[in-house]
C-alpha cells in the first residue's frame, strides 16, 4: 500500500498532539516486513521516509518549545535584575 500525502500530513498531527499531551514519544506508521528489511540495509522506503519526517516534525517542535522556553527564563532573570537594582538605587 502506497502512502498519499493525506496520510503523511495525519501522521504529522498525531506527532503534535501527542507532544501537547506530554506524551513523550514520535508515533510511527507500521513499515512491514519488507521495507523494514530493506530499511536494515539502507535502502531509504516511503514509509521509512514519513515516518523520519515526524521523527524532525518532533525535534523542531522540541526545538521551538525549548527556545522559548530559555527566552522566557532569560527574561524573568532580566526583570528580577532590573529590579533589585532599582531597589538599590532608591536606598541610596
Amino acid at each position: 500500500m502506497i502512502e498519499s500525502k493525506n496520510d503523511t500530513s495525519k501522521n504529522l498531527e498525531k506527532a503534535l498532539q501527542a507532544l501537547e499531551q506530554g506524551i513523550d514519544r514520535e508515533p510511527t506508521i507500521h513499515i512491514g516486513a519488507v521495507a523494514n528489511a530493506l530499511e536494515r540495509k539502507g535502502i531509504q522506503t516511503e514509509r521509512g521516509n514519513i515516518n523520519r519526517l515526524a521523527y524532525a516534525e518532533v525535534i523542531s517542535y522540541n526545538k521551538k518549545n525549548l527556545e522559548r522556553e530559555l527566552q522566557n527564563e532569560s527574561r524573568q532573570q532580566n526583570r528580577q535584575q532590573s529590579n533589585e537594582t532599582e531597589g538599590r538605587g532608591n536606598l541610596m
